[in-house]
Formats: C-alpha cells, sequence, structure tokens
C-alpha cells in the first residue's frame, strides 16, 4: 500500500542550470541545452552543487509544512540489487561509490540483510563482505555494525516463521537511523540464499525505504546470449519490482561476454531506450575480477599464515598444482612448461602448490628457487594437514628468510578436500583485494555511464509514502518538538435513568 505524499517542489530545473552551465562549452544558454544534455560527459561540478542537488530530499508533507504538489524532490539512495540471482555485484558497487563519493561529502552504503560474513578476517571477522569492503576501500567513518539492517540468519528465521512484517520493520528502522547524516546511500539487495523470491523481497526492500533501483544484470552463467534475450530478463524483472511498488531507475550488466560487448550495448541501449528503461552500460567479464586471489583462497581455507608477507597474500593465482611426487621432478615439469609458454610469447605461470606439511622437501625445494632468484617461482604453497608439523630445523630456516619467501599457508584439512574447496573458490573482491579495488574502479569508469545514473536521480519523482514511512514521520514530529500534556480530570459518568 503506498499513500501520496504531499511535498511541496523544491525547484530543482534552477539548481542543474547552475550545476552543469559551462559558457565556455555550451552551445547555447542553459534554458536552451536541457540538463540531459547539461549531465552529459564530462560532468563537473565547479560549484559544488551536485551535493546541493541529490541531498536527502523528506518527503513527508507534516515535516516539509504542508502543500498539496505530488511532485518530490530527488532521491538520495540508489537500491542495486542483482536481478540475476547472483553475487557479483562488487565491480559496479565499487563503481558507484567512486563516483559518488567524488561528488558528496557523506556517502554511505547499507544492507537490508547482511550477507556473505568473513570468517577469515582478523579485521573484519564476522562482518558482511560488502560492508567490510566497502569501509575499508573508501574509509567510511560508520561503524560498521549500523551498516546492515539483520544478519543472514536472523531474517531466515523471521521469513521461515512467517514474519516478514516484523523483518520489514527492522530493516527499515535501522536504515533510517543510518541516513541520518547521509547526502547519498547505496544500497544493495539481498543475495542471501534460502529465504526465497530475491527479487520480490528486493522489490519489497526498495519500496519500504523509498529508493530507486537500479537492476544489475549478470551474465557470468551465458555462454551465449543475445540482446533480445536480455531486454526480455530486464522487461520481467523491471515488472517483478513494480508489482512490489517499487520505482525501476535503470539496468546496468556486469560479465558481458568481451566477444559480444560492442554488440550486446548497442543494440540493447536501443530496446530499452524503446521502452523508456533507462541502459547505464555493461561491465565486460575480466580476467583480473574473475580471477581467485591468495588471499581469497586463504578465506575459503580458514587457513593461517606461516611464513611470507601478509601484503604478498593480494596476488593473482594463475592455477593450482599438487605435488605429491618427486620434488626434482615436479620442479623439472615446472621449468618445462614455463619454456613452453615462453615460445608462445606467453607469461611464465605463478601457480598455487598444495602439498603435505610433512613434505619439508618440497618447501625447502620451493623456497630456495625463489629466494634465489633461479625460479621457477610460485605464487604460494599450501601445507595441508596441518597437525603434522613442520620439524625445527626446517622451521628455523624458514623463520631466517621468512620475510623473503612467497605466502607459505597451512589448512587443518587434507589434500583431497582442500583441492575440492580451493577448486570451489568464487573470485571475489575482500577488504585486502587493494589491486582488485582499483581495477574495478577503472572498470567502472570506462564502462558505466554514471552520469545516466545521477541524472535519473536528479530527477523530480512522484512522491508516494509507504505505511511504515508515515508513522516513522509522524514518531520523528512527535520527538522534535516534545509536548506536555495534562488531561484534565473528570468525574465518575452518571447512568442515565
Amino acid at each position: 500500500m503506498l499513500l501520496p505524499a504531499a511535498v511541496p517542489a523544491i525547484g530543482a530545473w534552477p539548481v542543474l542550470q547552475r550545476l552543469t552551465w559551462q559558457p565556455q562549452e555550451a552551445a547555447g544558454p542553459p534554458e536552451a541545452m536541457g540538463w540531459e544534455h547539461a549531465l552529459a560527459k564530462p560532468w563537473t561540478d565547479p560549484t559544488g552543487m551536485v551535493g546541493t542537488l541529490l541531498k536527502s530530499a523528506a518527503f513527508s508533507a507534516a515535516a516539509r509544512g504542508g502543500g498539496s504538489a505530488v511532485v518530490g524532490g530527488p532521491a538520495d539512495s540508489l537500491f542495486c540489487t542483482n536481478v540475476s540471482g547472483l553475487k557479483g555485484n562488487s565491480p559496479i558497487l565499487i563503481g558507484l561509490m567512486e563516483y559518488f563519493s567524488r561528488h558528496m561529502p557523506h556517502v554511505g552504503f547499507f544492507q537490508p540483510i547482511g550477507a556473505d560474513p568473513l570468517v577469515h578476517s582478523a579485521k573484519y571477522a564476522k562482518l558482511p563482505k560488502h560492508v567490510a569492503l566497502l569501509k575499508e576501500a573508501f574509509s567510511l567513518p560508520d561503524d560498521p555494525s549500523r551498516m546492515y539492517g539483520v544478519t543472514g540468519d536472523e531474517a531466515q528465521a523471521l521469513l521461515a516463521s512467517g514474519r516478514t512484517e516484523e523483518l520489514m520493520d527492522k530493516v527499515f528502522s535501522r536504515y533510517q537511523e543510518y541516513r541520518q547524516a547521509k547526502d547519498m546511500v547505496i544500497v544493495e539487495g539481498t543475495t542471501v540464499d534460502g529465504i526465497g523470491n530475491l527479487v520480490e523481497l528486493n522489490g519489497r526492500f526498495a519500496a519500504e525505504l523509498d529508493s530507486p533501483v537500479l537492476m544489475i544484470m549478470d551474465l557470468n552463467r551465458d555462454e551465449e546470449v543475445t540482446a533480445s534475450e536480455l531486454y526480455n530478463r530486464a522487461m520481467i524483472s523491471k515488472q517483478d519490482l513494480q508489482a512490489e511498488h517499487a520505482d525501476v531507475l535503470g539496468v546496468v550488466l556486469n560479465k558481458v561476454p568481451k566477444r559480444d560487448h560492442a554488440i550486446i550495448n548497442a543494440q540493447l541501449s536501443k530496446k530499452l531506450a524503446a521502452a523508456g528503461l533507462p541502459y547505464a552500460g555493461g561491465i565486460p567479464a575480466d580476467a583480473t575480477i574473475g580471477t581467485a586471489r591468495l588471499n581469497e583462497i586463504a578465506q575459503e581455507l580458514e587457513a593461517r599464515l606461516l611464513y611470507g608477507s601478509a601484503e604478498d597474500m593480494d596476488c593473482n593465482v594463475s592455477e593450482v598444482l599438487i605435488c605429491a611426487e618427486d620434488v626434482a621432478l615436479f620442479l623439472e615439469k615446472l621449468v618445462q612448461r614455463n619454456a613452453q609458454r615462453a615460445r608462445h610469447g606467453e607469461p611464465p605461470i605463478r601457480p598455487l602448490v598444495l602439498t603435505s606439511k610433512d613434505r619439508a622437501d618440497v618447501l625447502l625445494s620451493l623456497a630456495a628457487a625463489h629466494v634465489t632468484g633461479m625460479g621457477p617461482h610460485v605464487a604460494g604453497i599450501v601445507l595441508t594437514d596441518a597437525e603434522r608439523g613442520v620439524g625445527s630445523a626446517t622451521d628455523r630456516i624458514l623463520m631466517h628468510y621468512s620475510d623473503q619467501l612467497v605466502p607459505v599457508i597451512e589448512t587443518p584439512t587434507g589434500l583431497f578436500e582442500t583441492a575440492r574447496v580451493v577448486s570451489s573458490v568464487n573470485p571475489g573482491i575482500l577488504p585486502e583485494s587493494y589491486s582488485k579495488i582499483k581495477h574495478a574502479q577503472d572498470l567502472a569508469a570506462q564502462y558505466i555511464d554514471a552520469n545516466a545514473i545521477a541524472s535519473q536521480l536528479a530527477m523530480p519523482k512522484q512522491a508516494k509514502m509507504t505505511p511504515k514511512a508515515f508513522i516513522h514521520s509522524i514518531q520523528e514530529i512527535c520527538r522534535s518538538q516534545p509536548q506536555h500534556i495534562v488531561l484534565p480530570e473528570v468525574g465518575r459518568p452518571t447512568r442515565p435513568l
């Protein structure tokens, strides 16, 4: 149920003219340009008016002081949801946070349901992965425990017992508390497994939070895909979201196959424009983002660093090899592989080597190959069966050269189980994946038209109010103007004869 809110218009048109008017580049006066043209790249902000334009716009008529208009101000939040049911939103979230942080002083990030808690992280243990990632990447001053509504376990328990409204109440209250001091909040829709239809649930969250939806369509599972298929998926997802009373702002793609990137961009943009649904670009499938790094593998293994530097854990793993044979033969195979690659003009491999912890010969040989510079070099070494222990003499040698070694980590699981876990690692971006974070920013800046998203956010929108928003606004008014009310005493009513 959505109720119209009486909100006076805030006059965004003159602000946009001042924001983007550049006489040296424009072909005419601001009145003739149109603000859609004015927001075309490059978007400059010489007067600092971006924050003014997109700043928080309250939608309560009582809080604003009456009026009868039903046109609200610009949106102060953006709800990003993966309508493909996948979790690879990191590059787009990083790109949007970087973009808005350049134009506004107070940008935040919020998840209705905290997803994918980090297990093996000294700094961010048990925090939702993307909460920790964006807090670290953008030095957000917020308490991370305030950056999500409820945990995944709590959400599952509430939904399983039919207490959906209680879940909505908790998320709404936490969000309203968090957004108080923010100019813009990027909200990520839930990706938690096992809680029903995610598109419908995220549509409900977006409607309750009054946050326009940016649909993320992930092509990670699509080997062959056409613009027509993507168009149909986008329109179906839009209808599902609108059925929950959510406002759909536009579409972006993620992990678009490189060979099809140009043609899909051109065709899909034209189809969506004809349907009145803005298209903000698509990030191509990328080897750097899509390749597991050593720190991500260590996270999945819950491994402990024995030797080497923690900073060196942020490195690509080209492949995974198991050394269960004679170490001399293993080294020779690596040398031959690299020689063959060199003949084809390819760089040498940097494998992650799995071996049992009692194989001191493998450990010392690979360490010597790296320290002496003779090679072959590896990305790191995983020692399985951690309870076996490293001999004291071996340990003294390795500790002496520890700062020169590749990372050597240990895990309690056996060789077979370790190999299974490593092969199933879903590459992502961790708070410590600094090179991936920078690469994601570059990808988003190149392929996502953030100006198109900002222009949609800047448009005055139909003001609306959910019952929860109405109750919250009344409560805020009461808190802001406390009154001492004395009720008159009355006598006991007499019974009529």
